[in-house]
C-alpha cells in the first residue's frame, strides 16, 4: 500500500488557537499497513467454484496497480484539552452524546479527534464497477476497502498512545465511534470542524450527517492520568452472522470499549 500520510495537531502546545487554523501540524508516515485477505478467500473456496473464481477476479484487480493507485490513506489527529470539546458538547441535547463518552469526559485532561479516510478516488472506483456491471468485484473492494479503514484506525491508536505517554504522561481511556449504531451523529461535524478535517485530508460532512469521501471515519478518544483497558467488540446487530467485513477476520466497525 501507498504511504499512509498523518497530520498531527496539537491545540494546547500552540501560542493561539488560530495557528491550527494557519496549518501548524507535524506529518507523519505510516509505511507498514497490511491487509490478509485469506479468511476471505477460505470463505469463498466453500461456496463453490463460480464464487472462488469471483474472488480470485477481485483479488488480481486488488492487487493492480489500477486499483492501488486510487487508495489515498490519511488521517488528522488533534489533541486538544477535554475543556474545549466539553464547552462545544454544552450546545448538544444529553440524548445526542453516547452515554460512556459523556460519564468519562470530566476524568480526561486532553482529547484525540482522529478523522482518516481512503480519499475520493475509491469512491469513483465504485461507480465505474457498478456501471460495468462487475458486481461482486465491487463488493468485494468495498469490503476490503473497510477492513482497510480498521487496519489504519488500529495504527492510529497505538500512534496516539505512544505520543499521549511520551509527550503528556497520558494513557488512552476510552475512545467514541459517532454513528456506530446511530448514535452520537451530531458529534461528526463537531470532529470535523475542530479538527479541520476538510481543509488538510478533504473530509467534509453532509446535512445527513454522512462524511464524503465515504470511506471515512472519526473518532475522539479520551485521554487521561489513569491507564485503562482498552478491549474491543463486535459492532450490532449482525455479530458477525452473514457479514463479510467479519469473514475477512475483523469488522472495521468494531469499537473499543473499557475493558
Amino acid at each position: 500500500m501507498k504511504e499512509f500520510v498523518v497530520y498531527i495537531q496539537y491545540e494546547n502546545h500552540v501560542k493561539n488557537n488560530n495557528d491550527i487554523e494557519r496549518g501548524h501540524y507535524e506529518k507523519v508516515f505510516i509505511d507498514d499497513i497490511n491487509l490478509n485477505l485469506d479468511s476471505l478467500e477460505r470463505y469463498y473456496k466453500k461456496q463453490g467454484d463460480r464464487l472462488h473464481e469471483a474472488f480470485t477476479d477481485f483479488y488480481a484487480f486488488w492487487q493492480s496497480s489500477l486499483c492501488q493507485d486510487v487508495l489515498q490513506p490519511r488521517a488528522v489527529i488533534t489533541f486538544m484539552p477535554t475543556r474545549r470539546l466539553i464547552n462545544v458538547l454544552n450546545d448538544q441535547s444529553p440524548q445526542e452524546i453516547e452515554t460512556n463518552l459523556a460519564d468519562t469526559l470530566e476524568k480526561s485532561s486532553t482529547v484525540a479527534l482522529t478523522v482518516l479516510t481512503l480519499g475520493v478516488a475509491i469512491d469513483e472506483l465504485f461507480i465505474k464497477l457498478r456501471t460495468r456491471a462487475k458486481f461482486i468485484i465491487c463488493l468485494l473492494v468495498d469490503t476490503a476497502s473497510s477492513l482497510l479503514l480498521y487496519e489504519m484506525h488500529v495504527r492510529l491508536r497505538k500512534l496516539i498512545g505512544e505520543i499521549a505517554e511520551s509527550r503528556f504522561s497520558l494513557y488512552p481511556m476510552y475512545e467514541c465511534y459517532p454513528g456506530i449504531g446511530g448514535q452520537s451523529l451530531k458529534l461528526i461535524p463537531i470532529i470535523l470542524k475542530l479538527s479541520n478535517a476538510e481543509r488538510i485530508i478533504g473530509v467534509r460532512v453532509n446535512e445527513m450527517t454522512m462524511m464524503y469521501p465515504k470511506k471515512s471515519e472519526c473518532s475522539i478518544m479520551l485521554l487521561g492520568k489513569e491507564k485503562a483497558k482498552m478491549t474491543i467488540r463486535p459492532c450490532a446487530p449482525c455479530q458477525g452472522n452473514r457479514c463479510l467485513y467479519y469473514q475477512l477476520g475483523g469488522c472495521h466497525l468494531f469499537t473499543p470499549c473499557p475493558g
